[in-house]
């Protein structure tokens, strides 16, 4: 139960004034993960400048005017130059010259000739569609996704060298933290980090994904749509993007699993008294946020979770994992009306994916037009199903899922989406208590 609760809590949905709340659906962004081959310079325990005055002084050119004629500096900048080496015990200035002191000049001994190598920088992320790159790895990357329908379409390519020229600043500071992790983990304690010159060219590309789920909002008045994300973190992400989801939405390049062509048939609401959310959800935020009084709060949400009553936005999957656990169920029987339809929702498979493998189910559809073709895509995802566990069994629901004790009935409601042709379904639930 506490898992339940907390889990509820983390994903009540926040309210979008002017805005019917529909559902929550992933979509995956694409990453390209690029490796970069580059010249680096090897720096030594002096600056460029530093080194430059040593080396000059020791060929017995001392005179300080005569030294910044040499390097071309400014002779505020090469005093203070002087300034750092005499901290460092490698030189000191006397009546307008620059002398070396015999640190400096052990220095110069074993000071290796400045070499420049070449190089890669591995694990450049860039978000495909807006071009931006990431710094630092995201925690939600993932290496797949296999289904088109949720990827996010773009059309930049990636292997532009001078994308990344011109974006060296962001380069070298990924080349800087990578250069701070080996400094830190390296046995040399007075190792000085490379510095990079120059990005050669695209040596490696492949995409990953970020995975975003974005909550769907259909205006109350009209077919407009908005998303938000529930992911604090992924907030700005979604902002800098929005526009673009959006408009594949609307050209049915994405999400098209979502929005359908077709109306489905008016289901009641089923019959007997349901209470609304409105009272469960200020408990369940009290018991999160009222540590001094859990007890209490504990009590009365076990009382009101089970009664009959309608859901809160997004709680089907955590009631039916508790259902799962609470239950003591032997075997569960679903009834869905279209075995086409349901075979390509997401949210209904994974439902299925979630039983424990010693619970017998059962899936009874109404009626089909692809058997083979919608029993495969639910054999694809759930390969220990047999064709005996899905039934063609006439009946009256949209959505109902029957445990020993309980069931949880599903309703859906058609909105008009992007234009007047085009429905997204809203799907409102009720659990009953079958006691």
């Amino acid at each position: 139960m506490n898992k339940y609760i907390e889990k509820v809590f983390n994903d009540f949905i926040p309210d979008n004034k002017g805005y019917i709340y529909i559902g929550t659906e992933n979509v995956y962004i694409p990453i390209y993960r690029i490796t970069l081959s580059i010249t680096k310079r090897k720096q030594t325990s002096l600056n460029l400048v530093e080194e430059m005055v040593l080396r000059i002084a020791n060929c017995g050119i001392t005179d300080l005017d005569e030294i910044s004629g040499i390097l071309g500096l400014n002779r505020d900048i090469l005093d203070i130059t002087i300034g750092d080496l005499y901290i460092k015990s490698l030189a000191y200035p006397s009546s307008n010259k620059c002398y070396l002191m015999a640190e400096g000049r052990v220095v110069l001994k074993n000071l290796k000739t400045i070499a420049k190598e070449t190089d890669t920088i591995r694990n450049i992320y860039v978000n495909a569609l807006n071009q931006d790159i990431f710094v630092e790895k995201d925690s939600n990357f993932i290496n797949q996704c296999s289904d088109n329908d949720c990827k996010v379409r773009h059309t930049f390519e990636g292997n532009n060298i001078e994308f990344y020229r011109n974006r060296v600043g962001t380069i070298r500071e990924i080349f800087n933290k990578e250069n701070e992790i080996y400094t830190q983990n390296s046995n040399q304690i007075n190792q000085i980090p490379d510095e990079l010159i120059s990005i050669d060219e695209v040596e490696d590309i492949n995409v990953c994904f970020i995975k975003l789920p974005i909550l769907i909002y259909v205006s109350e008045t009209g077919t407009d749509l908005d998303l938000m994300t529930s992911e604090n973190k992924l907030r700005y992400l979604l902002d800098s993007i929005k526009g673009d989801i959006l408009d594949q939405i609307r050209k049915h390049k994405l999400l098209k699993k979502v929005l359908t062509k077709f109306v489905v048939k008016y289901i009641a609401v089923p019959e007997g008294e349901f209470e609304d959310t409105d009272e469960l959800k200020i408990l369940i935020k009290k018991y999160v946020t009222d540590k001094a009084n859990q007890g209490c709060y504990y009590d009365l949400i076990a009382k009101k979770v089970y009664n009959d009553r309608i859901l809160i936005d997004d709680e089907l999957e955590k009631l039916y994992e508790l259902c799962l656990q609470d239950s003591g169920s032997v075997e569960i029987a679903f009834y869905i009306d279209n075995l086409d339809y349901w075979s390509k929702n997401s949210k209904f498979i994974n439902l299925l994916t979630l039983i424990p493998r010693k619970t017998k189910y059962v899936i009874y559809y109404d009626n089909v037009f692809q058997k083979n073709l919608a029993e495969t895509r639910i054999k694809y995802a759930i390969p220990e199903i047999s064709k005996s566990d899905i039934k063609q069994y006439n009946h009256k629901d949209w959505f109902r899922i029957v445990f020993d004790k309980f069931q949880i009935i599903g309703c859906p409601r058609n909105y008009n989406v992007i234009d007047t042709h085009t429905r997204i379904i809203k799907s409102q639930y009720y659990l009953r208590n079958s006691i």
